[in-house]
C-alpha cells in the first residue's frame, strides 16, 4: 500500500508518496499524523489519501517512518476543506492543513550534531567553540546551537568538521511542545486497622506515647488490660504494635483456685477420700501448702474434671484474673520511646491525610496540607505504605467557572417566525435531503434576539446527535457568549481562541476530537475544531472584518466563507447573523443564494423589570408590549452626527462635543452608564516634526507610529514611560526628545486614541469611573472577562474602548 502525504511546516502545495510498511498497513488512515523522511531531514506529515497501486512514473518509495498519533488528527471533511482553502486562497496545502492542528503539535525537522570520537584539531575560534560545546553538553540540535552561538555562522564550521570526520550529524524530529498533562498522585495502601502499626513504624504515634507514659507511671506494677484501655482511651488493637516491637507483653486472662477450708480440714478430707480419689488428693495437697490463690495451670494434676469435682464438693473456689500488661523495657528507655513518638512527623501526617481522603489525590494537595516533600512520599512508597502514580488532568479554560443554568424564554412573534424557518432546515437535513440547505442570513437589529435563535439551533443539532460550532469575531465576545451557551448546555461547551495556553487549546482539541464536547465557541480558529459530526455552524456578526485572516498569517482566508463551504460539505446548517450584514452576503440573500430571515425590532427585558428601572432612573421608556409575551419591544435609539468644525468655531477646543458633554453629564447624574467607542488606541496617532515635516514611522513596515503615554510592558520598556509603538508589527521605541532627521525639538502629536479619551474624560468629569477596554489592557489571561464583569457589576460607569466594545454589549 501507498500513502499520499503532505509534509507539515513546509509550505508546499503538493503531496508526496510513501510506501506503507507492513506493521502500519492496518493502522494508517487518511488524517493520520506520521513521521517521514523528507530530503535530508525528518518531518511530520499528514496522510491525505491511501492507495493500493503505486503512482505512475515513480520507481522507488521511502517508507513511512512512524505513526505519531493512534487516532487521526484531521477528519475527512477537514482534509477536503484544506484542499478548498488551498485552491481558493492560492496558499499551499500544507499551510491550509496546518490551520487545523493545535499550536505546538506540529514540529519541523532538525539536525543533531555529535563528536565522532576521532581526533581533529579545530581550525579557528568558531570550530573550537563548537567542539567545546559538544564536548561539554553532549549531542546538540541545530536550534540549541543557534541559541548557544547567536549571530555566528556555525553551520559552515560544522559542515567542515563533518567532512573532516570530527563530527557526525543525523536528521531528527523535534518533539511536540504540547503533551497531555499528568500530575503525580498518591493513595494509601494501608488498611485503616493497620494504620497504628504504620505510624509506629514511622516513629510517630501520640496515642502509643500516652499508653507508654501511663505504664511508666504504674511501673513496676502490672495493670489490667481493661484499666489501661479505659485510662488512655485506647483500643485493644492499639497495643499490637507495642507488642510487635517487644516493648510490652500481654498476660492473658488466668484461671485461679483457692481452698475453702483451712489446711487441716483439707488434710482430713484427703485422709478419708484420698484412696478413692487420688487425683483430687494431689490437688488438695498442693493447695493446702500454697500461701494464696494458685493458678490452675500451675497445679499438678489439675484437669478440668478434677477442678469441677472439687468445686462440686465445695472444697475450692474458682476465679479468673483479668489480662494484664507487662513492661519489658527499663523505665528510662521507655521514657525515651514515648518522647520520640510525640515528635511531629510529616510522614505520619501524610498517612492521616490520605486516610481521610479514601482515594487517590494529587501530591500537590498533600504538600499543601502536610508540608511533606517528594522525598518523604518516595520513602513512604518504598516502605509499602502509599502508592505513587500519575493521572492525566484536563486543562479546561472553563474549569472553576460557575454558569447559571437557564431555560429558553418565550419567543416573540418575529423570533417564532424565524425559528420555524430554521427548524424546517433541520428537519430536511435530518431526512437526508439530497440537496444541501442554503446558508441562512439572520438580519436582526442589535438586541432583537438573534442569540436565542442560535441557542435553539444548537439544541436542535444536539437532539439530532450532532455537534455545533459557534464563531464570534473577537476574543472579547467569547466570555459573554460562553456564559449564555454554557448556561443552556452545561458541561458540553468548549472554547478555543489564541489567548489560551497551548496546553488548554491542545486538551480542548483532543476533547473535541473524542466527542467529549458538543459545542465549540471561539473566533475564526474555532472553525477547525475536529468535531466528528458537525450539524450546525453559527457565524455571529458575519460582516466583521476580524473573520478575514490577513498578512503575514497565511493563508489569507475569510472564516465566514470557509464556514459556508464547510457546512455545505458536511450537509450541516450554516447560520449567519448580523445587524449590518456584509454587502456580499446581503446581495446573495436577496437573489436567493442565501435564505434571508429578518428580526427588525429590538427586544427589551421583562416588563416589570423595565418599569422598575425606568422609575429608578426617572426615564420615560419608549417600549411597546409584545403580544403573548412578558418581553417588550424597544424603539431604536436616536443618532446624532456632530460636525466638530462647528464646535471649534464655537470655541470648544475639546475632543468632546458640547452635546456629548451634556449627555455624559446627564448619564452620570442619573447614575447610568455610557460606552464611548473610538477605533484608535494610544494617545496620539500621528507624530511629526514641525520644522522638517518628517513623520515618525516604523522602520520595519513603514506604518506611522502611535504615541502611548502608558508605556509598553510587552517589549520591556519601562511601565508608565511614554513610547512610540507600531500597531502592525509591534516595533516599539522610546519617546524621542529631538527629531531624528533635523534634531529639532518641535515634535508635535496629533490625533486621538482611547488613552487620550480616558485622560480628557477624567479632566472633564472627575467624579466619573472610567474603564478602558482595548488591546493594550487585555493581554493578561482572563482580562476580557474581568473588564466585562466589572462594567456589568457597575464598578465603572463609562466604558472606553476600540471595536471590542462595539459587538453587541
Amino acid at each position: 500500500m501507498f500513502a499520499e502525504i503532505v509534509p507539515v511546516g513546509i509550505p508546499l502545495n503538493s503531496a508526496f508518496h510513501y510506501s506503507i510498511p507492513p506493521d502500519l498497513q492496518n493502522k494508517l488512515a487518511a488524517g493520520h499524523l506520521v513521521e517521514v523522511s523528507f530530503g535530508p531531514q525528518r518531518a511530520q506529515g499528514l496522510v491525505v489519501t491511501l492507495s493500493d497501486d503505486p503512482p505512475v512514473g515513480i520507481a522507488e518509495f521511502k517508507p513511512v517512518g512512524a505513526l505519531l498519533d493512534d487516532e487521526p488528527v484531521l477528519t475527512r471533511a477537514q482534509l477536503d476543506l484544506g484542499y478548498y482553502l488551498a485552491h481558493r486562497t492560492l496558499a499551499s496545502l500544507a499551510e491550509c492543513l496546518a490551520l487545523m492542528l493545535p499550536p505546538g503539535l506540529a514540529k519541523q525537522g532538525d539536525t543533531e550534531y555529535e563528536l565522532s570520537g576521532q581526533q581533529a584539531e579545530p581550525e579557528g575560534e568558531l570550530q573550537f567553540r563548537l567542539m567545546q560545546l559538544l564536548e561539554q553538553r553532549g549531542p546538540l540540535r541545530g536550534r540549541q546551537l543557534d541559541r548557544a552561538l547567536p549571530r555566528r555562522n556555525w553551520k559552515a564550521a560544522a559542515n567542515t568538521l563533518v567532512k573532516r570526520g570530527a563530527l557526525t550529524r543525523r536528521p531528527v524530529l523535534q518533539p511536540p511542545s504540547v503533551q497531555p498533562k499528568h500530575v503525580r498522585t498518591a493513595r494509601l495502601l494501608v488498611a485503616p486497622a493497620r494504620l497504628p502499626f504504620a505510624k509506629l513504624q514511622l516513629r510517630h504515634s501520640p496515642r502509643h506515647a500516652d499508653i507508654l507514659d501511663h505504664l511508666l507511671g504504674l511501673w513496676p506494677a502490672e495493670p489490667s488490660l481493661v484499666d489501661v484501655l479505659q485510662r488512655t482511651r485506647a483500643a485493644e488493637a492499639d497495643l499490637d504494635p507495642l507488642v510487635e516491637r517487644g516493648w510490652i507483653k500481654l498476660s492473658p486472662p488466668e484461671a485461679t483456685v483457692a481452698p475453702v477450708y483451712p489446711a487441716a480440714v483439707m488434710q482430713q478430707w484427703v485422709a478419708k477420700h484420698g484412696g478413692q480419689y487420688p487425683e483430687a488428693a494431689v490437688v488438695l495437697n498442693a493447695l493446702s501448702t500454697a500461701p494464696g490463690p494458685v493458678p490452675v495451670a500451675g497445679l499438678p494434676g489439675a484437669s478440668p474434671d478434677i477442678i469441677d469435682f472439687l468445686d462440686g464438693h465445695d472444697m475450692l473456689r474458682r476465679a479468673t484474673n483479668p489480662a494484664r500488661i507487662v513492661l519489658t523495657l527499663h523505665g528510662s528507655k521507655l521514657n525515651q520511646h514515648a518522647q520520640a513518638l510525640r515528635r511531629p512527623s510529616k510522614r505520619a501526617a501524610v498517612l492521616d491525610y490520605l486516610a481521610t481522603q479514601g482515594r487517590r489525590v494529587p501530591v500537590s494537595w498533600i504538600y499543601a496540607e502536610t508540608g511533606a516533600t517528594l522525598a518523604m512520599l518516595k520513602d513512604l512508597a518504598e516502605r509499602g505504605l502509599i502508592d505513587l502514580g500519575e493521572e492525566e488532568i484536563v486543562r479546561d479554560p472553563l474549569a472553576g467557572d460557575i454558569f447559571i443554568t437557564t431555560e429558553p424564554p418565550t419567543l416573540t412573534p418575529d423570533q417564532q417566525a424565524a425559528w420555524e424557518a430554521v427548524d424546517a432546515c433541520f428537519a430536511l437535513a435530518a431526512a437526508h435531503a439530497p440537496v444541501a440547505q442554503p446558508p441562512i442570513l439572520l438580519h436582526g437589529v442589535t438586541g432583537s434576539g438573534k442569540t436565542e435563535l442560535y441557542l435553539l439551533a444548537v439544541a436542535r443539532a444536539l437532539e439530532q446527535h450532532r455537534q455545533a460550532i459557534v464563531l464570534v469575531p473577537e476574543i472579547a465576545l467569547t466570555p459573554q457568549t460562553v456564559q449564555r451557551f454554557a448556561g443552556r448546555f452545561p458541561d458540553r461547551v468548549g472554547v478555543i481562541h489564541s489567548a489560551l495556553t497551548e496546553g488548554q487549546r491542545y486538551d480542548t482539541w483532543r476533547r473535541a476530537r473524542s466527542g467529549a464536547l458538543d459545542v465549540i465557541i471561539g473566533p475564526r480558529s474555532a472553525l477547525f475544531a475536529p468535531l466528528p459530526n458537525i450539524g450546525l455552524i453559527v457565524v455571529d456578526e458575519e460582516h466583521d472584518e476580524a473573520y478575514q485572516q490577513d498578512p503575514p498569517l497565511a493563508p489569507y482566508y475569510n472564516a465566514r466563507d470557509a464556514a459556508v463551504e464547510y457546512a455545505r460539505r458536511l450537509q450541516a446548517i450554516c447560520l449567519l447573523g448580523s445587524a449590518t450584514p456584509d454587502l456580499v452576503s446581503y446581495a446573495k440573500a436577496r437573489r436567493g443564494d442565501y435564505r434571508l430571515l429578518e428580526l427588525p425590532r429590538r427586544i427589551m427585558a421583562h416588563g416589570e423589570y423595565i418599569a422598575q428601572q425606568a422609575e429608578r432612573l426617572r426615564l420615560e421608556p419608549r417600549f411597546h408590549p409584545v403580544p403573548g409575551s412578558a418581553a417588550q419591544y424597544a424603539d431604536l435609539p436616536d443618532v446624532s452626527v456632530v460636525d466638530m468644525r462647528n464646535e471649534l468655531r464655537a470655541g470648544n477646543r475639546s475632543m468632546f462635543s458640547r452635546a456629548l458633554q451634556a449627555a455624559l453629564a446627564d448619564v452620570l447624574a442619573r447614575d447610568q452608564q455610557a460606552i464611548l467607542f473610538l477605533n484608535r488606541r494610544g494617545t496620539a496617532t500621528y507624530i511629526f516634526c514641525r520644522d522638517c515635516g518628517q513623520a515618525l514611522a516604523c522602520p520595519n513596515c513603514g506604518t506611522p507610529l502611535t504615541y502611548h503615554h502608558t508605556g509598553d510592558t510587552r517589549t520591556g520598556v519601562q511601565l508608565n514611560a511614554p513610547t512610540l509603538r507600531c500597531h502592525h508589527c509591534g516595533h516599539s521605541r522610546r519617546q524621542p526628545k529631538t527629531c531624528p532627521n533635523c534634531k529639532s525639538e518641535r515634535i508635535k502629536y496629533f490625533g486621538a486614541g482611547t488613552e487620550k479619551v480616558e485622560s480628557e474624560l477624567k479632566a472633564l468629569f472627575p467624579e466619573a469611573l472610567p474603564l478602558r477596554w482595548d488591546w493594550d489592557v487585555t493581554r493578561a489571561k482572563g482580562s476580557h472577562d474581568i473588564i466585562l464583569r466589572h462594567f456589568k457589576d457597575h464598578q465603572a460607569n463609562i466604558l472606553i474602548g476600540t471595536q471590542m466594545i462595539a459587538k453587541g454589549l
